[in-house]
């Protein structure tokens, strides 16, 4: 019982992450400020084009959505050790359970869901467009899409990673 209430907290961190991305990126940067609407001066800070290190892209939003990755992470281990105690080898197997589904793009899958853009999916599979933002280094995509992308890998790596946070939460 306590591994399935630990995998709902994980996967709940990974939806609230996915959420404000939504909230934010989707619904203030795409739905809005991209199409000349007006927003907030917050918003319009929070996605200023600046260049950082020879990458010109939307710097700020990106360090806060990283923070509230982190953040989510953080919290998920402070609850668990005031629970269950504190244990070094737990925090990084943990961790490294934790990585492996961010590799895996579960936050990604989990924007498009949220978003109720699924359709967009299905579009980049048949226009056959490059899908670069899910081919980084730092996600699986750069080898499970380099002959193309598909919307079934796509759901695949999504699920192998939901998978993966629900086994790992019995492990303590």
């Amino acid at each position: 019982m306590i591994g399935f209430l630990i995998f709902l907290f994980k996967f709940f961190s990974a939806y609230i992450c996915a959420w404000v991305d939504v909230k934010l990126y989707y619904e203030q940067y795409e739905q809005k400020m991209s199409r000349g609407l007006p927003v907030s001066k917050l918003v319009r800070w929070l996605f200023e084009t600046t260049t950082w290190f020879g990458f010109t892209g939307v710097g700020k939003y990106r360090i806060f959505q990283k923070f509230i990755e982190v953040s989510c992470i953080l919290l998920f281990f402070l609850l668990y050790c005031m629970v269950f105690g504190w244990s070094f080898w737990f925090f990084l197997i943990q961790l490294f359970f934790l990585l492996v589904p961010f590799y895996l793009m579960i936050l990604e899958r989990m924007y498009y869901n949220i978003s109720d853009t699924d359709k967009d999916l299905i579009r980049l599979e048949e226009t056959k467009e490059n899908v670069y933002w899910l081919k980084n280094w730092w996600f699986i995509g750069k080898f499970v899409f380099k002959k193309g992308f598909t919307k079934e890998k796509f759901d695949r790596c999504f699920w192998i990673a939901v998978a993966i946070l629900f086994l790992s939460s019995f492990i303590n």
